[in-house]
C-alpha cells in the first residue's frame, strides 16, 4: 500500500521560529498522484452554549467566536504525470508568525446551568498527494506563548514586595518587608513552580505560617454584533466597547492550596526557599495552560498570605508569566519505517523551499533521512 509520513525538526515551537521539515512518500502502487500539496493550520475559537430544552432550538443560543492565525496551502512539487514507484523525502520550511496563541483546550459540561463549552487553539501541518483522495497526512504542532517582551536574560522572575508597619513601644513604628518570587520565567503544565519568599523582619512580631494559593482565571472574549442576551447569566458581561466578556467558571478558582507552619522562628522569620508548587488540579491532573489570544484568556497566580503573631496577614500576589502546554506526544510517539533510509530527496522550488545548505545542517539533523555534513 502507498503511503505519505509528515515528520517536522521538533514537536514545540515558539512564535517566530522556523518549522523544518519532511514529507515521505514511498509509491509501491501505480498512483494517480502527480505531486504532494502542503497546509499549515492554526487558529482560536470558543463555543459558550445554552442545552436546556427551551433555549437550544432558539436562535442566539450561544456565543461563539473564531480566529484563524495560519491557513495556507502550498504546492511543494507537482509533476505532469503521476508519480513513478519509489521512495521520496520532500523538505520543507516555514516561519511562524512572531505573535501567537499557545496551544490550548479546555471544556466543560454544568448540569446545573445547562451550560456547555469547549475552547481551543490549536496547530497542525497536513501533507496530501495530488490527485490522489486516499493520501493523506497531518501532524499536530505544540506552541509555546512567550511572555509579552520578553528577552532572554540571566536575571530572575521580578519580585513582588509588600511593607507592613508594626507598632514598636509607644509611638514608634517598625516595618515587616515581605518579598516574594518565582525561580524561573515560566513553568510546565503538571510540573512544578518553584517560589522563594525573602523575610526582613525588624519587628517584634513573628511569623507563624505561610499559606499559598494556586488560584486561575479563564475568560472568553467576543463581539456583541446583534446578538440578543440568551438568558440572564452571571458568567456573562456585556462591556460598552461592544464584547461580551464570559467567564465559564464564574469567579478565580482555587486550583489547589498549603500551609506551612512555623517550625523554626528564627529561621522562618527570613523567609523559605525552593517552595514546591504542583501545577495540577485537586484531581491531581495536569493544569490547562496558560493562553493569551484574541477571544480567549486563561492566566495563573499565586496568592500568598504571610501569617503574623499579633493575628494580622500579609497578602501577596505573584503572577505566574507562563504555565506551558505539555510536550507534543504525537512527535514523541512517531517513529520512521524501514523504507524511510531508502528514500531520495526531491528538491522543490518557491516559498517553502529548503537551500541544500540547510538541508544538512542541524535543522534538519534530527530527521531521519539526513545527517549533518
Amino acid at each position: 500500500m502507498n503511503e505519505i509520513l509528515i515528520r517536522t525538526n521538533k514537536g514545540e515551537y515558539n512564535p517566530g521560529e522556523e518549522i523544518y521539515g519532511v514529507v515521505y512518500l514511498n509509491i509501491i502502487n501505480p498512483t494517480a498522484g502527480r505531486g504532494v500539496r502542503l497546509s499549515f493550520l492554526g487558529y482560536e475559537h470558543f463555543l459558550y452554549e445554552y442545552t436546556d430544552e427551551e433555549e437550544k432550538d432558539k436562535d442566539g443560543n450561544r456565543y461563539e467566536a473564531r480566529k484563524d492565525y495560519m491557513r495556507t496551502s502550498t504546492t511543494l512539487f507537482e509533476k505532469e504525470d503521476p508519480l513513478m514507484l519509489g521512495s521520496y523525502m520532500i523538505p520543507f520550511r516555514l516561519k511562524l508568525l512572531s505573535e501567537l496563541p499557545g496551544t490550548f483546550h479546555a471544556s466543560n459540561y454544568d448540569a446545573v446551568m445547562k451550560v456547555r463549552w469547549v475552547a481551543t487553539a490549536c496547530y497542525s501541518v497536513e501533507a496530501e498527494v495530488i490527485d490522489s483522495k486516499n493520501m493523506k497526512v497531518s501532524q499536530c504542532l505544540v506552541i509555546y506563548q512567550i511572555p509579552p517582551n520578553f528577552t532572554p536574560t540571566k536575571l530572575p522572575p521580578q519580585a513582588v514586595s509588600v511593607a507592613r508597619r508594626v507598632p514598636w513601644l509607644l509611638f514608634f513604628k517598625k516595618e515587616l518587608h515581605v518579598t516574594s518570587r518565582l525561580k524561573d520565567h515560566w513553568c510546565r503544565s503538571g510540573g512544578t513552580a518553584k517560589l522563594r519568599i525573602i523575610i526582613t523582619n525588624d519587628t517584634h512580631v513573628n511569623v507563624t505560617g505561610i499559606s499559598i494559593k494556586l488560584v486561575r482565571e479563564l475568560m472568553f472574549m467576543c463581539k456583541i454584533g446583534s446578538q440578543r442576551r440568551p438568558r440572564v447569566d452571571k458568567c456573562v458581561v456585556d462591556e460598552v466597547d461592544g464584547r461580551v466578556l464570559i467567564h465559564p467558571e464564574g469567579e478565580p478558582v482555587t486550583l489547589s492550596q498549603q500551609s506551612i507552619l512555623n517550625s523554626h522562628a528564627e529561621a522562618f522569620n527570613r523567609g523559605l526557599d525552593n517552595i514546591l508548587i504542583p501545577l495540577k488540579d485537586g484531581n491531581m491532573r495536569p493544569v490547562i495552560p496558560s493562553v493569551k489570544g484574541s477571544h480567549i484568556l486563561c492566566q495563573y497566580s499565586l496568592e500568598v498570605q504571610v501569617h503574623l503573631s499579633n493575628g494580622t496577614n500579609i497578602p501577596l500576589t505573584v503572577p505566574l508569566p507562563a504555565v506551558l502546554p505539555c510536550e507534543n506526544p504525537e512527535w514523541q510517539r512517531w517513529q520512521a519505517p524501514d523504507w524511510v533510509s531508502e528514500a531520495e530527496v526531491t528538491s522543490t522550488e518557491g516559498l517553502l523551499s529548503v537551500p541544500s545548505n540547510v538541508l544538512y545542517s542541524e535543522a534538519f539533523s534530527g530527521i531521519p533521512g539526513f545527517q549533518r555534513l
